[in-house]
């Protein structure tokens, strides 16, 4: 996992956007994390801060959730 490369165990969903657009900015893999659960999620296009919610129809993008101080991001994986 790239955030073990780094050293982060959580990252805010800006440090997230921030690695996929060093190492794979239209597909990388993560998990949405909150109080109630995770999310499976993948970078669209972390430039634009796009990504989309697995299973769900549309995107999101990263100003969304970036003052939620309940979510955090983990599991940060390519898919190349």
């Amino acid at each position: 996992m790239i955030e073990q490369l780094v050293g982060l165990e959580k990252m805010s969903i800006q440090q997230c956007e921030s690695l996929a657009k060093k190492f794979d900015y239209d597909g990388a893999t993560f998990d949405l994390c909150g109080p109630k659960g995770k999310l499976k999620c993948k970078w669209l296009d972390a430039y634009m801060g796009i990504f989309q919610i697995e299973d769900s129809k549309g995107f999101n993008m990263t100003s969304q959730f970036e003052f939620n101080p309940n979510m955090w991001c983990e599991n940060l994986m390519p898919s190349k």
